[in-house]
């Protein structure tokens, strides 16, 4: 039985110039920050790798943020300045301590769904870092 290859769009074609098949408009690229509905907004976070974003909900004061691959292994809430791995390690732990900071500072919620557990959790100062309750 000779069966025949099934035809697969161009990989190198961005998936912004694809239609989807039931007819829905293709995806749109996103650059910079966004607000995507009332309480949901994308922004920009540098240094992990480019075009990277977080997704930040909030509502009548409260916040929780998805911080994506700034925040892959719990040690980067502990010490978030100390990773080597990334794109710019020095310029990703900004970003990652300014938004761990806001959450301990406004008793928000880290969504996450790379280090395991719960999903994240409210985040607290601990010495020089952060941790998850």
């Amino acid at each position: 039985m000779n069966a025949t290859p099934r035809a697969h769009p161009d990989p190198s074609e961005p998936v912004t110039s694809r239609g989807t098949p039931n007819g829905r408009k293709p995806v749109e690229a996103i650059v910079g920050s966004a607000v995507l509905a009332p309480s949901v907004s994308v922004e920009p976070t540098v240094g992990h790798s480019w075009g990277h974003q977080l997704v930040r909900v909030e509502s009548g004061g409260d916040v929780a943020i998805y911080l994506g691959h700034l925040v892959i292994h719990p040690l980067q809430i502990a010490r978030p300045g100390v990773h080597e791995w990334e794109h710019d390690s020095a310029i990703a732990a900004g970003p990652r301590t300014q938004y761990l900071g806001e959450l301990a500072d406004r008793g928000g919620l880290l969504l996450t769904t790379l280090i395991g557990g719960d999903g994240g959790g409210r985040v607290t100062r601990d010495g020089d870092g952060f941790r998850v309750d």
